[in-house]
Formats: structure tokens, C-alpha cells, sequence
């Protein structure tokens, strides 16, 4: 099981196991609790592989949630930036039969698919269909986090984007609203308030 360092969240999100999604806008908190689950592997001499779609993995947020405690940790984190979908889905085939990593992430599963979707949405279904077929074949032993972006409806209101597929490979699904914060597992209708600090994350009973 994966933890993320802090008791209350711990408790709350009820570690994380099998295929874990988070999604919601942009500055939600996704980026944040992917770093805090990773950051606790890696304090703990553990491996992890974060593939990096949207570029968002930055040195100075890691440092800030680190809190000054060991930074060397870092070197057992390895961040792969994805460019585009096609280097997304090599990426991820060759993920399969992965040994001595504890955490996979993948943050964004969905950034570089809403572009092929836009002009070829049978060939980017197809290919994100496979991607999460594999990565839900390997968090049988390894547990990994996705997170996606969303998409407004008719009524304005946020939804996970390719929601089916993505529901269909998940084993919990976790969405952060913005205003005002909120963490809401939907697979136990669970929520929470919360607050993005220096350090990572604080919840409001």
C-alpha cells in the first residue's frame, strides 16, 4: 500500500492500492498528491517511476513539500517527460513486466489524448484503452496513480474525461474540486475539505 506521509490523508483516502485515479482542473491538487505518495516511497529507499505528460513536475514544489528533510530522496525518483501520445503509449508498452519499482504515475494520462481525440477519437480511444489495460495488469503487483483533466458539459460543470474509459480500468476514482476544495472518492461517495499548503496537503473535517 501507498501512503502519502500524512495520517489524516492516509486515513481519508484509505492508502493507495491496485489503479488509483485522481482528476480534476488544473491547480485542483492532483499534481501535489501524486508528489506526497511519491516522496514517501522515496524517503523510504523505494523506486518510483513518474511519467510526466504535462511538464508539471517541478524541483521547487518537490523541495517546498520535502520540508527539509532528506533531498537526496530524489534520486530515487525517476521523471520521464512524455512529449506526445505516441511516446506515451511506447512508454507505457514497455512498462510491462517491470521489476523493483514501488509506485507508478502517470500525470497525465489524458493531456496528449485530448489532442489526437480532437482529430482522431476511434485511433485515441483505442490506444488509451490499451495503455490503462496494461497498467491494470501490472497494479496487481505494482500500484499505480493516473491522473486526468476534465472537460465542462452543457450545464458548465466538470467531467472526467474519458470517463468510461477510464472508469472501466480504475479501482478507485478521486475527484478534487476547486472551488471550494473538495476531495471526493467516488467509488465510496467519501469527502472531504481540504487546503493545498507548503507541505502538501490539509484536510477540514
Amino acid at each position: 500500500m501507498i501512503k502519502t506521509g500524512t495520517e489524516e490523508l492516509d486515513n481519508f483516502l484509505e492508502n493507495y492500492k491496485g489503479l488509483t485515479t485522481l482528476y480534476g482542473e488544473g491547480g485542483s491538487g492532483k499534481t501535489t498528491l501524486c508528489m506526497l505518495a511519491a516522496i514517501e516511497q522515496a524517503l523510504n529507499n523505494k523506486k518510483v517511476l513518474y511519467l510526466d505528460t504535462e511538464i508539471n513536475f517541478s524541483a521547487d514544489r518537490f523541495e517546498q513539500i520535502l520540508n527539509n528533510r532528506n533531498k537526496e530522496c530524489i534520486k530515487n525518483i525517476l521523471v520521464l517527460k512524455i512529449k506526445n501520445f505516441n511516446l506515451q503509449h511506447t512508454q507505457i508498452k514497455t512498462l510491462e513486466g517491470i521489476k523493483n519499482i514501488s509506485l507508478i504515475i502517470v500525470d497525465s494520462i489524458t493531456h496528449h489524448y485530448r489532442r489526437l481525440y480532437s482529430r482522431e477519437p476511434e485511433i485515441a480511444r483505442a490506444m488509451l484503452g490499451k495503455q490503462l489495460s496494461i497498467l491494470k495488469e501490472i497494479s496487481k503487483t505494482i500500484p499505480i496513480i493516473i491522473t486526468s483533466q476534465v472537460y465542462s458539459n452543457m450545464e458548465n460543470s466538470s467531467n472526467l474525461l474519458a470517463r468510461e474509459t477510464i472508469k472501466k480500468y480504475s479501482d478507485k476514482i478521486i475527484r478534487l474540486e476547486k472551488n471550494p476544495r473538495k476531495m471526493i472518492i467516488e467509488t465510496t461517495n467519501k469527502t472531504t475539505s481540504f487546503e493545498i499548503v507548503g507541505d502538501g496537503i490539509k484536510l477540514y473535517k
